[in-house]
């Protein structure tokens, strides 16, 4: 079974690396040190132009997924169309209410604009307060996948550096656990859930150092990774060659 390596890229040459290095798919933004945002159609054509593997584009106008102000709804959709008219084979979201739960609403509308492209809806799922009852939506208004780490609202919040009070506090993690078999089991229970209605993607701090025991935790069929390392600005070869190597090992 073939493992399916979709990567994270910022810009083009970085597309070009990880499309040679064997990704199968990518997800594009733009400044992904702020946890991405929208990428210029420009700058999408260009990465299209530049690879034959399937790029979907992040549609995130601003840092925050709550969307309130009509504004932020009206930008979400214009940059989803423009994503789309520059070639965009996906489209990856994930729009919240006030209450943390799925905004129904404005992923009724991006899909519509990317149909019949991937949907997904991204790591802003591990926000919401019933990951259950999130798949079960997102998979009856059709959404191709959700991205996830497998982490609890206050870790997500955490990662996404975002201000969220409503979040309770969570007790401290005791420091000689791993932290990776949590979240794990959780994404595995969501694969469970899932079942073949909607498809779940791994991703966040996916490496080649815990990329088996991501495998053997879940019996994921794809990941998704941002393949960089401290040691470097962007995309990092080695890792990248590293991810793809430990998933076609594991494939066998």
């Amino acid at each position: 079974m073939a493992i399916t390596l979709e990567i994270a890229v910022d810009n083009t040459p970085d597309a070009m690396v990880a499309a040679a290095g064997g990704a199968d798919r990518l997800e594009l933004a733009a400044a992904l040190d702020q946890h991405g945002l929208t990428p210029r159609p420009d700058i999408i054509r260009e990465i299209k132009a530049a690879v034959t593997i399937p790029v979907l584009v992040l549609i995130r106008p601003g840092p925050h997924p709550v969307i309130q102000a009509q504004a932020e709804v009206a930008a979400a959709l214009k940059h989803a169309e423009q994503s789309i008219d520059a070639g965009a084979d996906g489209l990856v979201f994930g729009f919240l209410r006030p209450d943390r739960t799925i905004d129904r609403d404005l992923a009724i509308a991006v899909r519509a604009i990317a149909a019949p492209r991937d949907t997904v809806f991204h790591r802003a799922f591990d926000l919401t307060p019933d990951p259950f009852d999130a798949i079960d939506q997102l998979a009856a208004l059709g959404i191709t996948r959700i991205l996830t780490a497998g982490q609890t609202p206050g870790g997500a919040a955490r990662a996404m550096n975002l201000d969220t009070p409503e979040i309770p506090a969570e007790p401290p993690v005791d420091p000689a656990a791993d932290p990776d078999l949590a979240r794990f089991e959780r994404i595995r229970h969501y694969r469970r859930h899932a079942g073949d209605r909607i498809q779940i993607l791994p991703g966040g701090g996916i490496r080649a150092v815990n990329i088996a025991t991501l495998f053997y935790s879940t019996g994921a069929d794809q990941v998704h990774s941002s393949a960089r390392t401290p040691s470097r600005a962007g995309l990092d070869p080695v890792e990248l060659r590293g991810l793809r190597a430990a998933l076609d090992g594991l494939a066998r």
